[in-house]
C-alpha cells in the first residue's frame, strides 16, 4: 500500500496559491509535476492551473501561458474548466496588451460558455439568459474593445453582459445612457 504524502496533494498545491504563497505553490507543484506522482490525469492538469495562477500572480507572463496551455491538454469531467482556461489566457494577454490574442481566448470561452447553456446570442440580446460565468467573460470582451478604442462594438458587448446578469456592466450601462434588458424573475 502506498503512502499518502500530503505535500503533493494537488489542493495544497492550489491552496497555496490562493493564501499568497507564489514561491511555494510554484515549487510544490513542479516537483508533484517532476515526480510523476499523478494518479488522474486531470490531477496534473490542475496543478498546472495553479501553476499560472501562481505564475501570473507574480507576472511570469510567459510561464502563465505556458501552463495554463499544459492545463488544456487533459480531460475533465467539468467542461467549464476549459471556459475557466481559456478566460485565463485572454487575461495573460490582455496583461500583455496583445488584445488581437486576449479577444480569442475570451471568445472561446464564450463560445464553450454559450454551448454548455445552449442558448443563442438571440437569446442573450433579448435577455433571456443569466450566467454569471459568461457575463464576466463578455464584460472582459467589451475591455478589450474599448482598449482598442473600438467604442460601439465595446458597448455591445457591455450591453449583452448587462443582460446576463452582470452588475458592475449594469451600473456601467445606467450611467452611459445604454438601454438593456434582464430576465425577470417570475
Amino acid at each position: 500500500s502506498r503512502r499518502f504524502d500530503m505535500q503533493f496533494h494537488p489542493n495544497l498545491i492550489f491552496y497555496r496559491y490562493l493564501a499568497g504563497k507564489y514561491s511555494n505553490c510554484i515549487s510544490t507543484g513542479l516537483e508533484y509535476l517532476n515526480k510523476g506522482v499523478v494518479e488522474k490525469e486531470q490531477n496534473v492538469g490542475l496543478i498546472c492551473q495553479a501553476l499560472g495562477h501562481a505564475y501570473n500572480a507574480i507576472k511570469d507572463f510567459s510561464k502563465a501561458e505556458e501552463f495554463y496551455r499544459r492545463a488544456l491538454e487533459y480531460d475533465y469531467e467539468d467542461k467549464t474548466f476549459y471556459e475557466e482556461i481559456n478566460d485565463f489566457l485572454g487575461n495573460v494577454h490582455m496583461n500583455l496588451q496583445q488584445y488581437d490574442r486576449a479577444l480569442s481566448y475570451y471568445k472561446k470561452s464564450g463560445d464553450l460558455a454559450i454551448s454548455r447553456l445552449g442558448c443563442t446570442i438571440k437569446e442573450i440580446e433579448k435577455g433571456l439568459v443569466q450566467d454569471v460565468q459568461l457575463a464576466t467573460i463578455f464584460y472582459r470582451i467589451y475591455c478589450v474593445y474599448y482598449a482598442q478604442g473600438q467604442y460601439d462594438t465595446a458597448n455591445n458587448w457591455l450591453r449583452s453582459s448587462a443582460q446576463l446578469g452582470n452588475s458592475k456592466a449594469q451600473q456601467m450601462c445606467i450611467q452611459n445612457g445604454i438601454k438593456f434588458k434582464v430576465k425577470s424573475s417570475k
